[in-house]
């Protein structure tokens, strides 16, 4: 049999190779026309264009700043603490949305979330078990019980896992990391925020969320984090700083945008989509993104 591309190639619908094969394969048995195929592509190419000129991207005073300047211990470790208390809370926030989404877009959120995931000897669905270790009032330091090293996960995420090596390289407690009373007023303030987007009753402001968010975490942002980190290491003689957080998702982009591409195509296909709502969905969500930082920024002021 023919592969979607070849087919499609000799349909003379150049331009369409960036689609899955699934959505191909269903293009050729008739589900979908060559219009919407093109509608879908133009939406895509929309929001990735628009959504890059939020200035969360364009305008963020705290990364300038900590990418540039010679951090002080304070500095660094106020910030790994909100960041781990803000990493916490969007776990909450991405499992929370799988409890509401139907099954076939479930497989795709766990195909992305799974290339973010370390699993060790999970036995039965590890979503489910993960939704069970995310559930209730636990908060990061609750979490101290799963071993950093080849336990039942490692801290649910890499970023997690390695912002409690990068802290222990500074002394700082590990029962500290995720603790809810130690988050600043706009910390806290954004994390709730976070919960209502993936839990909103509308699905369309629930998915453009996840989707703006995602796109957030693959930008440049953490290479503004591993510079400031860098300098402060070599300011400090720190050997073996575990800055590896930070570039393991630059080294990750390609295959998280591609499960993103993925999920916003099957979300397209199987929704009647409001483009606007769609597209002021995402841009509130990073407008309360840049709230987390602005709150980061307007902290160091107070102390500089």
């Amino acid at each position: 049999m023919k592969s979607p591309i070849v087919a499609i190639q000799q349909f003379d619908l150049n331009g369409l190779e960036g689609l899955s094969d699934s959505t191909l394969m269903s293009y050729l048995d008739g589900k979908y026309t060559p219009v919407e195929l093109k509608n879908f592509l133009r939406f895509k190419e929309r929001i990735t264009q628009e959504v890059a000129q939020h200035p969360v991207f364009t305008e963020n005073h705290f990364l300038d700043w900590f990418s540039d300047r010679e951090l002080t211990d304070y500095d660094v470790q106020h910030f790994l603490i909100q960041f781990a208390i803000f990493a916490e809370n969007l776990a909450h926030a991405q499992f929370s949305q799988m409890q509401s989404i139907d099954s076939a877009q479930q497989a795709a959120i766990e195909d992305m979330i799974a290339d973010g995931f370390e699993m060790k000897g999970l036995n039965g669905n590890p979503f489910s078990q993960l939704s069970l270790n995310l559930s209730g009032d636990q908060n990061f330091s609750d979490m101290k019980t799963h071993q950093l090293e080849g336990g039942l996960l490692r801290f649910m995420t890499p970023h997690l896992n390695l912002i409690v090596k990068v802290a222990e390289h500074l002394g700082m407690p590990f029962e500290i990391l995720g603790q809810k009373e130690l988050a600043t007023d706009s910390t806290d303030f954004v994390c709730r925020e976070l919960i209502k987007f993936y839990s909103h009753p509308d699905p369309e402001v629930s998915y453009a969320s996840a989707f703006a968010l995602e796109f957030w975490m693959e930008q440049g942002f953490w290479d503004q984090i591993l510079a400031g980190l860098i300098r402060y290491k070599h300011a400090n003689g720190i050997a073996d700083f575990p800055v590896s957080l930070f570039t393991w998702n630059g080294q990750h982009q390609d295959a998280y945008r591609m499960a993103r591409m993925k999920k916003l195509e099957h979300y397209y296909f199987n929704h009647v989509v409001n483009e606007e709502h769609f597209m002021n969905s995402a841009d509130d969500l990073l407008d309360t993104i840049l709230l987390f930082w602005e709150g980061l920024y307007s902290d160091r002021k107070s102390l500089h």
